[in-house]
């Protein structure tokens, strides 16, 4: 079984349910969104 481990690429990444991806959040309204769909994270 491996694991994922944070490196400088990765690291600040939040998981997007709506998307399935990981991305990087940008500043939103009402805190940290997706910046692919607007979905809060």
């Amino acid at each position: 079984m491996s694991h994922d481990v944070p490196t400088e690429e990765t690291r600040g990444r939040r998981w997007c349910e709506t998307c399935r991806l990981s991305v990087e959040p940008v500043d939103g309204g009402h805190g940290p969104e997706c910046p692919s769909c607007g979905e809060s994270l």
